[in-house]
């Protein structure tokens, strides 16, 4: 059954959290390369209403070195966040107030209804809609297509600039081959699509997503569920753009050239279904959690070093150790008997000079340091680094990332299954699999405040497991993240030993806005797979916000 319901969002001010696929994201990533942010640091998104309108004044201070398109861009995103910025409503528009036709065409941002004072308290409600057609073609000349629909709200406040809330809520349905959406994994993982009812699954699905913060000028705390991006480069190393979203209560502080960020959240660990003749069926997850704390420094003007650590346990409760947020988790690892997932990362960022970006980070899933250069598999590290520029900023502005990901035998799996970096057996980390190197290209271009373009290219080499007929595994070479190393499994490895497959994906994207928060976008991707199979990937979205 499906139900059309009507949800309402508020927009907030100075307490709250831009959602992390919006596009001002990307826009401060530009300003930073060009110059104009000097203190902005990407490794964790989403941004808190706070440092938007931080970055949106100092850039407002530097608009004279702008090209035309993020001039236009300023003045947008100046229009939307007014309110957060200085308490200005003129730019704010309410269908209720106001319902008249040529009010759904208006280039004023456009809310359902809101309310809001100079105070700071603040409430904005929105009606969201989406409608999207997917294809999937095989070239063994199999094909899929499906359209999808999802319709729903959101609503987000402020009081006294220290409290805030979001609530998001969608309800949505497919026609068509709805197994051409499963390689998005929201769908794959989606309980309600997913469902088996009369041997058939069910084309309806639901997604929700909210939080509650209180901030100040230093300091934000915040108990949400969303998506968090964490690790520089287009492909993260730490937390992945694909990963599903997640329950987490979080802490931000930052003073002066230091900064701090915690996050501790939950997942989802194996599952296991069992049939009772008077119950029915009886799903049964087992525990999983994940944390995460960095330590970030900001000593030099262009420069930005951080260190942390996350970590992945299961099969019990919250454990408290973790959610102490200043613990070094690799030593309570270690008296709570050895039995988690830890990763100690350190991470840098140099704008060398203008335009011209690094960046590069180090991960130890675990090290002994007498057996370096021995072979032996529980040496298991990790290495991204790579570059961002605008080579032609005024001529041709477009934004280049060129990254490459070399991940040893093993990092990222674990001997006890749920503590893989996994989230319902998907990677946090996807496409990224160990005993691999990756090479990724990025290109980013704004034709202007309405058009934008985008490619990606990801190559990847990667010595696989051997696994028999059945799809047992034969012989292990650290080659998937879902296959820690057991007993009787070599003690050493080789980088890229095993099956060694080569895979490519390849992606075009195009984003249009006729008119303010209505968007038509376009994708189209090739995948070459690493048992040589080859598809193309068709999406058209239209996605509105009134």
């Amino acid at each position: 059954m499906i139900f059309i319901f009507l949800t309402i969002s508020a927009f907030s001010q100075s307490t709250g959290f831009v959602e992390y696929d919006h596009p001002i994201n990307k826009y401060f990533q530009r300003m930073n390369l060009i110059g104009v942010l000097d203190d902005f640091d990407s490794h964790q998104i989403p941004l808190s209403f706070r440092a938007v309108s931080k970055y949106l004044s100092e850039i407002e201070k530097n608009s004279d070195i702008l090209n035309t398109e993020d001039k236009e861009f300023l003045l947008e995103y100046l229009s939307e966040f007014s309110f957060i910025i200085k308490r200005d409503f003129i730019e704010y528009l309410s269908l209720v107030k106001k319902p008249a036709v040529n009010s759904l065409f208006s280039e004023k941002e456009r809310f359902l209804h809101y309310e809001a004072d100079s105070t700071g308290n603040g409430i904005f409600m929105n009606l969201l809609f989406d409608v999207a057609y997917s294809g999937e073609k095989h070239f063994d000349n199999k094909s899929g297509n499906v359209f999808s629909a999802k319709w729903g709200g959101k609503i987000t406040g402020t009081y006294k600039d220290n409290f805030g809330f979001s609530f998001k809520a969608t309800n949505g349905t497919s026609f068509g081959n709805k197994y051409v959406l499963l390689r998005n994994p929201a769908y794959a993982t989606n309980y309600k699509f997913n469902e088996v009812t009369n041997n058939s699954g069910s084309n309806y699905f639901d997604e929700t997503e909210g939080y509650a913060a209180f901030s100040n000028d230093n300091i934000s705390i915040k108990i949400g569920r969303d998506k968090n991006h964490l690790g520089y480069g287009n492909v993260k190393t730490i937390l992945g753009s694909s990963s599903l979203p997640m329950d987490y209560i979080g802490m931000n502080f930052i003073y002066s050239f230091f900064s701090f960020s915690y996050l501790h959240g939950k997942l989802l660990g194996s599952y296991n279904s069992s049939y009772d003749s008077l119950q029915g069926s009886i799903a049964s997850v087992n525990e999983k959690y994940f944390a995460y704390h960095r330590f970030g420094f900001n000593l030099y003007k262009n420069v930005n070093l951080g260190i942390g650590e996350s970590i992945i346990y299961s099969r019990r409760s919250m454990d408290i150790s973790y959610l102490n947020p200043f613990n070094f988790y690799k030593s309570v690892e270690h008296d709570n008997r050895d039995r988690d997932n830890s990763v100690l990362f350190i991470d840098l960022k140099a704008d060398i000079f203008k335009n011209f970006s690094l960046f590069a980070e180090y991960l130890i899933d675990d090290m002994d340091f007498s057996k370096i250069g021995t072979g032996w598999y529980g040496n298991k590290t990790l290495f991204n680094a790579g570059f961002r520029t605008i080579p032609f900023y005024k001529s041709f502005p477009a934004d280049i990332t060129f990254q490459m990901i070399r991940i040893e035998p093993y990092v990222y799996a674990h001997r006890i299954t749920d503590n893989n970096y996994t989230n319902f057996g998907l990677s946090l980390v996807h496409p990224l699999q160990p005993n691999s190197i990756n090479y990724s290209i990025n290109m980013y271009y704004p034709l202007s405040q309405k058009l934008n373009f985008e490619a990606d290219f990801l190559y990847s080499i990667h010595g696989n497991n051997i696994y028999n007929e059945q799809g047992g595994l034969a012989n292990n070479f650290g080659g998937n993240i879902n296959n820690g190393h057991r007993p009787g499994d070599s003690e050493k490895v080789n980088f890229l030993d095993g099956i060694k497959t080569h895979s490519a994906f390849i992606s075009f994207k195009a984003s249009y806005q006729p008119l303010r928060n209505y968007f038509c976008n376009f994708k189209i991707e090739y995948l070459r797979n690493e048992q040589k199979q080859k598809f193309i990937f068709t999406d058209l979205e239209l996605k509105v916000k009134i």
